[in-house]
Formats: C-alpha cells, sequence, structure tokens
C-alpha cells in the first residue's frame, strides 16, 4: 500500500512537473512575439549609428595588457 500511494504521489508530481513548463514555455512564447512587435521601430532610419555612437574623444577604453604598477 505504502509503495503504491509513493508511485501515485511521484506520478502526480512528475504531470504537474511537465504541464508548469509547457505552460512556461507557452506564456514566455507568447509575450516574446508581443514585445518583438511593440518594440520594432517602423523605419529603417531609426537605426542611425552615427547619431547613437559618442564622439571618439570621449569614450573611455580599457587597456589590454596589464600593466605592473
Amino acid at each position: 500500500m505504502f509503495r503504491k500511494l509513493i508511485k501515485f504521489f511521484l506520478s502526480l508530481t512528475l504531470i504537474s512537473g511537465v504541464l508548469a513548463a509547457i505552460y512556461y514555455i507557452y506564456q514566455s512564447c507568447q509575450s516574446s512575439e508581443e514585445s518583438v512587435t511593440d518594440t520594432m521601430p517602423d523605419t529603417p532610419e531609426a537605426f542611425d549609428l552615427d547619431s547613437d555612437l559618442e564622439p571618439i574623444g570621449k569614450r573611455e577604453y580599457v587597456p589590454l595588457n596589464r600593466s605592473n604598477d
């Protein structure tokens, strides 16, 4: 009797986990489709990289070589 009860609860847990994963994946796909259509600009002029970048003099770079101070 005890083994049947354990099998029942383990099966119930497994089924609940699978259903929760399916629901989570479904919800994330629905929200990503809505966010892509809402945030995409309609015109290619919105991708003007020259105006988005800072001037070269204001940019800060990190040296690649480690200096021994």
